[in-house]
């Protein structure tokens, strides 16, 4: 498998991840819009390089 499709995959699966994390926290602050919970999960990992 070329690397693109590995890199598209794996992009593809962290895409899957965020979700269930979105709507885990979505369960919880059903107040908080999606867009917004997804914009802070991504801040976080720009800035620590790690996911939440």
């Amino acid at each position: 498998m070329s690397r693109l499709c590995e890199a598209r995959l794996d992009l593809d699966a962290a895409k899957l991840e965020q979700k269930s994390r979105v709507e885990a926290i979505r369960e919880l602050h059903p107040e908080i819009p999606a867009e917004t919970i997804e914009d802070v999960l991504d801040a976080i990992w720009l800035i620590t390089g790690k996911e939440v």
